[in-house]
């Protein structure tokens, strides 16, 4: 099973690299531009790891991460 892994900046080239080496890889990778998109992709599905930035324009790592361990109490993070 591959693993699942979010990305979540609001910097395009940021994600782009990491999509890029990840998927290289052999990792499943979805892009987030913010903390509310992070959100709404945790509500979707499970991801194995969340890569998240912390200041964010709209919503900001941290914020997003307390709504990410109420949806998904089980997800992993560091």
């Amino acid at each position: 099973m591959t693993a699942k892994i979010l990305v979540v900046d609001d910097e395009p080239s940021h994600c782009k690299m990491l999509e890029a080496v990840l998927s290289a890889e052999g990792y499943e990778v979805t892009h987030a531009a913010d903390g509310a998109e992070a959100v709404a992709e945790v509500e979707k599905r499970f991801f194995d790891l969340i890569l998240m930035d912390i200041r964010m324009q709209r919503t900001g790592g941290i914020e997003a991460l307390r709504a990410i361990k109420e949806i998904s109490p089980g997800s992993p993070s560091s």
